[in-house]
């Protein structure tokens, strides 16, 4: 009796043993599941990081390039450079700052470099964003480049062609309403008008100015245009505005600008893109400057293209397209910019306020002086494009 009642007793034991060991294994293979994850999620926060640290130093490496483009045109290098790599074979050695293009390596410790390195001196179009409060004076040159003839050839005033028109495509970069569906009798009653959605006019001035014409006070305030571009969604695509007859004291016009949806806009509301073209072939010129101006808050997107007769032109002395790429370890970064060849002009929007004249400097930088003492301007009676 008793050994049978042992014999239970044994049994009972190891059952509540088995039990036991089935419960360690769940607990086991529960932690262990937890630690593999707190390992995994640490791994890929180390991941992250390390990847955001090269993507960092990539794009550091990317604007390396974009500085090293700068500092070879500053330096005298005003060809395109139309292969990647940073070497001599793909550069002209005879031209000045050549030497800021051969130096591919970044941090040869951290293994970056710039793996890419593109610039265009005289790109086809120009863009710019155009603030209300400040207006942005832009000097360009119509110029031709005949890569048939010479691939390198770089555009200046060698190679100066005479502009005959001049295209502004413009997009408000806040407000994306659908334009006005015709303005009645079009924007020249867009302050009465209900239909007119308060989308932002661009206000334009332009000069031409070539670099072999006498600069005179006089002929800066005949040859002046001012125009308001309005949007208008009826407005015919392609109209040529003539600049002729509508200078000095007649300037001021208002112009329709015809708009449509900007290219890859989507949604109940898609961004529009305004356009119009200026004929300015009664100047007869080849450099212009030209200012801009949003007429409301919001700042515009602005974009100049010029047409000479033999068509589209390419753009000196205004900005220089750049297209880098940068490489830390496996981790790539490709950025493009546009870099300005001249000055930026920062202008007030008036020279005279009150009583206070504001002396400015005008450009381009060689020294004009200009002294009428019959001239009553405030200024003291003087006119300079450059101080001495």
């Amino acid at each position: 009796m008793s050994m049978l009642k042992l014999n239970k007793n044994i049994n009972l034991h190891d059952q509540n043993g088995f039990a036991a060991i089935i419960v360690a294994f769940v607990i086991i293979i529960v932690l262990s599941l937890t630690t593999l994850g707190f390992v995994s999620l640490m791994r890929n926060n180390q991941q992250l990081a390390l990847n955001k640290q090269l993507s960092d130093q990539a794009y550091y490496a990317a604007e390396s390039g974009i500085n090293d483009a700068a500092q070879a045109y500053n330096a005298g290098y005003s060809l395109p450079k139309e292969v990647c790599p940073l070497n001599a074979a793909n550069v002209d050695t005879n031209q000045p700052g050549y030497k800021y293009l051969l130096n591919p390596d970044v941090n040869t410790s951290t293994n970056t470099s710039v793996t890419c390195l593109l610039m265009n001196p005289s790109p086809q179009s120009i863009f710019y964003t155009v603030s209300a409060n400040q207006p942005s004076v832009v000097e360009m040159q119509g110029c031709t480049v005949n890569a048939s003839a010479d691939p390198t050839a770089a555009c200046g005033s060698g190679t100066a062609a005479t502009v005959n028109t001049i295209n502004i495509s413009f997009k408000d970069q806040v407000n994306d309403s659908v334009p006005a569906p015709g303005l009645t009798p079009g924007c020249t009653s867009f302050s009465s008008d209900p239909t007119w959605q308060y989308q932002n006019l661009l206000r334009i001035e332009l000069v031409p100015l070539s670099y072999s014409g006498a600069i005179t006070r006089s002929a800066l305030i005949s040859n002046a245009y001012t125009a308001y571009l309005c949007p208008d969604g009826t407005a015919a695509s392609g109209t040529n505005y003539p600049v002729a007859g509508n200078t000095g004291v007649n300037s001021g016009q208002i112009l329709d600008t015809h708009c449509t949806v900007a290219p890859g806009a989507t949604g109940p509301n898609p961004s529009h893109l305004c356009s119009a073209s200026l004929d300015v072939s009664a100047f007869n010129d080849s450099t212009y400057f030209i200012i801009m101006r949003g007429i409301y808050s919001n700042p515009i997107n602005a974009t100049i293209t010029l047409n000479g007769t033999g068509g589209q032109l390419n753009i000196g002395d205004a900005q220089m397209l750049v297209d880098s790429t940068g490489k830390a370890q496996s981790v790539l970064k490709r950025i493009q910019a546009r870099v300005p060849l001249t000055n930026e002009y920062s202008t007030p929007n008036a020279v005279v306020q009150g009583e206070i004249c504001k002396q400015l400097l005008l450009a381009p930088t060689t020294q004009y002086s200009y002294n009428n003492s019959n001239d009553l301007s405030p200024c003291n009676n003087t006119f300079r494009s450059q101080l001495p």
